[in-house]
């Protein structure tokens, strides 16, 4: 039997790392691909821009590829899952909330 293959996703948050890491799981065939996901917005950290994201993005995956001692022929898909988080919402459309504790 041939060696499994991971499916790297990286997603932003705890709510997407539960909710997409199971259903990928489900997905890909176990006996040959093991989805591994990795929590990181790498979008928004410091010092990002789109100038930069596909780097960013590289980095991670040879930062944990380096850890495990795998090659690039152990990854059979990377994935990065991102979210908008109100990119298209005026300015006008943003009220804090002075009384919120969290």
């Amino acid at each position: 039997m041939a060696r499994k293959k991971i499916v790297f996703v990286i997603v932003e948050g705890v709510s997407e790392q539960d909710a997409l890491g199971a259903i990928l799981s489900n997905i890909y065939d176990k006996d040959t691909a093991w989805v591994q996901v990795l929590r990181k917005d790498i979008t928004s950290e410091y010092g990002g821009d789109p100038s930069n994201i596909l780097s960013k993005l590289g980095n991670e995956v040879r930062s944990y590829a380096n850890t495990y001692r795998l090659k690039k022929g152990d990854f059979k898909e990377i994935i990065h899952i991102v979210d908008m988080d109100g990119a298209y919402i005026p300015n006008e459309n943003i009220v804090e909330d002075e009384s919120a504790e969290s």
